[in-house]
């Protein structure tokens, strides 16, 4: 499940190259349920049903298959994000 921002936190002070992977990690897991949800606004109301109940059991659907996608490393966004913010932080370190 997606975590605070409070516990992101902590776990950056803690230990920041796990509050780092954790972090792109979480945004890899809300990009993935941003596609599901607008790819699922395409298909017919199915079994879900229609209504407030059949959305929100479509948003916790999407939302579990992206954790599972963040989770397995599925689209590699969370990886390329990392390796992005170490090497932007190493370059302006540098200077």
């Amino acid at each position: 499940m997606i975590k605070s921002v409070s516990l992101l936190s902590h776990l950056n002070v803690s230990n920041s190259n796990l509050g780092l992977q954790e972090a792109c990690k979480q945004f890899e897991t809300i990009f993935a349920y941003q596609l599901l949800k607008v790819m699922g606004e395409s298909i017919g109301e199915g079994f879900m049903g229609e209504g407030l109940s059949g959305d929100f059991y479509k948003d916790m659907l999407f939302m579990a298959v992206a954790e599972n996608v963040a989770d397995d490393d599925g689209l590699g966004i969370a990886e390329m994000l990392k390796n992005q913010i170490v090497t932007t932080q190493g370059e302006d370190g540098d200077s």
